[in-house]
């Protein structure tokens, strides 16, 4: 099977302005890992943490970007970083 023995990893990252924390570092709030996926679509939830489901439900929205990375069993990593808002 092609890409059998992949691993997959989804990371949820927001601004710590937007967590209602002081600066414009960048924070986790959720992460999702399979460490062995196989070729075609795989679907997947990510759970938020604590403070970005505080934020979201205080602003009734919540901007992130979601990063996602394959790598192959035996090869280079490869990632993939969208912006998208989550609403209440």
């Amino acid at each position: 099977k092609a890409g059998a023995g992949d691993r997959l990893e989804v990371d949820l990252i927001a601004t710590t302005a937007s967590l209602a924390k002081a600066g414009h570092a960048t924070q986790v709030v959720g992460r999702f890992v399979s460490a062995s996926v196989s070729a075609g679509q795989r679907s997947f939830s990510v759970k938020l943490n604590p403070k970005a489901r505080r934020a979201i439900t205080r602003h009734h929205h919540l901007a992130l970007k979601v990063k996602i990375t394959l790598t192959p069993a035996n090869g280079e990593a490869t990632s993939l970083t969208r912006s998208v808002t989550l609403h209440a």
